[in-house]
């Protein structure tokens, strides 16, 4: 459990970026639902030039959820 709370610093940047750019409901959209969440960060880092996630990663995270 000790690593999920050092990604913590992460998601909060992530967050702060999607409300920023696209609106807080958009953000709030996303609770619960982490592969919306890093597509809806997708999003806006393409707009920003920020780094992007690969699609394989979206295709993992969707396996291993069972999506």
């Amino acid at each position: 459990m000790g690593s999920i709370g050092n990604l913590a610093p992460v998601g909060m940047k992530m967050a702060t970026e999607i409300e920023k750019e696209l609106g807080r409901e958009r953000l709030i959209a996303t609770v619960g639902d982490t592969v919306a969440f890093l597509k809806t960060y997708q999003e806006v880092a393409l707009k920003q030039s920020y780094y992007l996630l690969e699609d394989e990663t979206f295709l993992i995270l969707e396996k291993l959820l069972g999506i």
